[in-house]
């Protein structure tokens, strides 16, 4: 069997490609005092994403840095992600997980919920949640 040499580098720039991306994994950055990029990868270590949000004292967050900017971002140069996201619960597994219809913001969400009150239903009887991270609480609606 003959491979050219197209199809070969073909198929390493997608290998290549799809390592790249699957090493990109969303960190928790705190914005330093120091000249430079601000953006640094959080002094507490490896944080996750409930614990960054938290932190942030000026996003939305809870505050517990006592006034330190945390972010939720793929490097320290890409924006800043949402905290909140929806969330569906699968009925195969019973896990919650990221909502099949990708991004929506939380008054969708709430359109789509069909199990707390004050969900409207239209996913025709899926649940939905509105939080940080699939492991918190689910919220009520208001």
């Amino acid at each position: 069997m003959k491979i050219s040499k197209g199809f070969i580098a073909t198929a390493f720039a997608v290998v290549t490609g799809f390592a790249g991306t699957t090493a990109m994994a969303d960190s928790c950055f705190w914005m330093s005092t120091d000249s430079g990029n601000p953006w640094v990868p959080a002094p507490q270590g490896d944080v996750d994403k409930d614990k960054c949000f938290a932190l942030d004292s000026c996003d939305g967050g809870k505050g517990e840095s006592g006034g330190g900017c945390y972010k939720w971002a793929a490097s320290a140069d890409a924006p800043r992600e949402p905290w909140y996201s929806c969330f569906w619960l699968d009925n195969q597994t019973n896990e919650w997980v990221p909502a099949p219809q990708g991004m929506v913001s939380e008054g969708q969400c709430q359109a789509l919920d069909s199990c707390q009150t004050g969900g409207g239903g239209q996913s025709g009887g899926g649940c939905y949640k509105w939080t940080v991270s699939a492991t918190d609480p689910q919220n009520q609606w208001d």
